[in-house]
């Protein structure tokens, strides 16, 4: 039986790199605070503004560049907390 190669890299290497990376995307979401919002599956923009300690309007420009990613339920917009955490990693919002 042959190896798999993969850009000259064999598959039981290959495996070994995305454990590694695996682990380091482990060991960065064990660093993000827990929400305060009690564990809620999405948050409002209020919510959001709050948590990241920025204003309505830049909310709504950070959803529109893509920093923030919003749902629409019904005419709301809500925020997945998990998401608006990588946004406060991204941007270097410091919530403490």
């Amino acid at each position: 039986m042959e190896a798999l190669l993969i850009n000259s890299m064999r598959g039981d290497e290959l495996a070994a790199r995305l454990t590694a990376i695996e682990g380091a995307i482990n060991q960065i979401a064990a660093t993000l605070k827990p929400q305060p919002a009690g564990n809620k599956e999405y948050l409002t923009r209020k919510e959001v503004a709050a948590l990241l300690q920025i204003t309505l309007p830049t909310v709504n420009d950070w959803t529109r560049k893509g920093v923030l990613k919003a749902y629409k339920i019904g005419k709301r917009v809500y925020y997945k907390p998990l998401e608006v955490s990588a946004a406060m990693v991204q941007k270097g919002v410091r919530n403490e």
